[in-house]
């Protein structure tokens, strides 16, 4: 049986807590809270025993929380890749820097003796400094429009 849309909502909010905290609680008041929805509703998926939401998750044995076969697959390959990551930086970082391990430069560059000017951070069109024609400039009132829609 298909999920209604309904049901994959809560499906996708159990599988990112999973992600998070490793595993579900078997525990129905938890898991509707957790999927964000009313926890009569939840029981009504029970009492159908269409509940293809919970049936998505297995019971571990050993901890008795809630697992989710292919999310557990895909954090199992995850893990396997930022491991083989790490060790390739390490190798690299291993031949860059056994041979010669005095460091070549300070950390943070060399002091300037100087202050550096700064940089204004909007664009000034009418600039001597801006000589190059293809430099876009964004229209006025397009950057608040833009963060409007996130704020």
């Amino acid at each position: 049986m298909l999920m209604s849309t309904e049901q994959v909502g809560a499906y996708v909010f159990l599988l990112c807590h999973s992600w998070n905290i490793g595993g579900l609680p078997n525990d129905d008041r938890v898991l509707a809270h957790l999927a964000r929805i009313p926890l009569e509703l939840w029981n009504e998926w029970n009492e159908l025993e269409a509940n293809n939401v919970k049936a998505q998750f297995y019971r571990d044995d050993e901890t008795g929380l809630l697992h989710n076969k292919k999310l557990e697959r895909v954090r199992s390959e995850l893990g396997k890749f930022k491991k083989k990551l790490s060790e390739a930086g390490k190798r690299g970082a291993k031949k860059r820097w056994d041979d010669n391990s005095q460091a070549n430069g300070h950390p943070n560059g060399s002091p300037s003796p100087t202050p550096t000017p700064t940089v204004s951070s909007t664009p000034n069109p009418t600039s001597e400094n801006n000589n190059n024609p293809h430099t876009p400039i964004p229209p006025k009132g397009v950057r608040c429009a833009f963060m409007s829609f996130f704020l």
